[in-house]
């Protein structure tokens, strides 16, 4: 049985391109993050001044993911 990535229509590509800009970026807002709490206690960054910093530039990668999508169904990007 295919995966269900398979069945939609957008194709393997577009998928595993959303999947990849959902994990890039995902996990350094998560206060419950280890790697990311021991960073910010080493460095002597207040998790609240790494948000403030961090959700503009959250904001500005979803807005060029979607630009990125958007290009990609345009383009026929993949082998669908």
């Amino acid at each position: 049985m295919d995966p269900p990535r398979r069945l939609v229509p957008p194709g393997r590509l577009f998928l595993r391109k959303i999947s990849w800009l959902k994990r890039t970026g995902s996990t350094m807002l998560w206060p419950t993050n280890p790697t990311l709490i021991v960073a910010l206690a080493l460095a002597g960054v207040p998790w609240t001044r790494w948000a403030r910093f961090m959700v503009p530039l959250q904001l500005l990668f979803l807005a060029a993911g979607f630009a990125s999508l958007a290009v990609a169904v345009a383009i026929g990007w993949g082998p669908f």
